[in-house]
């Protein structure tokens, strides 16, 4: 079991029918909050009112608005399943991530990756922030809807998508051809590193394509989910553009 907070978060993980039981605060009111408890007793779920104490011990400073709520452990996606999903699809976007360790960002970068329309995320087996409840308050709830699978090594996965007709592309710094330039495939892999570190030696070697985001300012990068944000809807404007 595990404990989520948050109004987006809580009311998503109870529209999918995930949520075990809902604790509201004592003394919180408003239309969410009324529209949380009528839903939860509608599907009987347990819903039990707690004090300020309950909140503070369970979750110190997090900004839970006054709600939280018990589901089950986070399921991933088996790789397997996720890549057998999109060899099929004529076009289809898949989303790497490389050794991102903040929660705020795989969240916001879970967000981006639902709202854009990726096919499914898959992040290293270590070296990788995991799905906590911050994750999933960062991603407002998209967590829930991502196809978000584990690879234990990232190169030979790479490798495993090429061989699937994949081609993949890597966003770097230092490297010369702008976005802009880039001629998406129509499978296409999106390779976003750590903030500071960027990617890793072999993974950057393993793209077929290495890209940066020209930058006008004095500082030389992007937060990650900002960088992602950029690339995952540049990538379908071009699908667009396509037809």
């Amino acid at each position: 079991m595990e404990l989520i907070y948050g109004v987006n978060p809580v009311k998503v993980a109870l529209s999918q029918q995930l949520l075990e039981r809902l604790f509201l605060r004592e003394g919180a009111a408003g239309l969410s909050i009324r529209g949380l408890k009528q839903a939860a007793l509608a599907k009987n779920i347990p819903v039990e009112h707690k004090d300020r104490d309950f909140f503070a011990k369970a979750l110190g400073a997090a900004k839970h608005q006054g709600v939280a709520g018990v589901i089950r452990s986070f399921r991933y996606t088996p790789l397997d399943s996720l890549l057998l999903s999109v060899s099929s699809l004529e076009r289809a976007t898949l989303l790497l991530l490389d050794q991102i360790n903040d929660p705020q960002n795989l969240g916001a970068l879970l967000r981006v990756a639902h709202c854009g329309g990726i096919d499914g995320v898959i992040v290293p087996e270590r070296h990788a922030c995991p799905i906590t409840p911050a994750v999933i308050k960062a991603s407002a709830g998209a967590a829930f809807f991502s196809k978000l699978a584990v690879a234990g090594n990232l190169t030979t996965l790479m490798m495993r998508l090429k061989e699937g007709g994949f081609w993949i592309y890597g966003a770097a710094v230092d490297a010369k051809m702008g976005i802009g330039e880039v001629d998406f495939a129509d499978k296409s892999v999106l390779v976003l590193g750590a903030e500071g570190q960027g990617l890793r030696r072999l993974v950057a070697q393993n793209c077929d394509v290495l890209f940066s985001i020209p930058m006008r300012g004095a500082i030389g990068s992007l937060n990650v989910a900002v960088a992602a944000g950029i690339v995952v809807y540049e990538r379908g404007k071009r699908m667009m553009e396509k037809g």
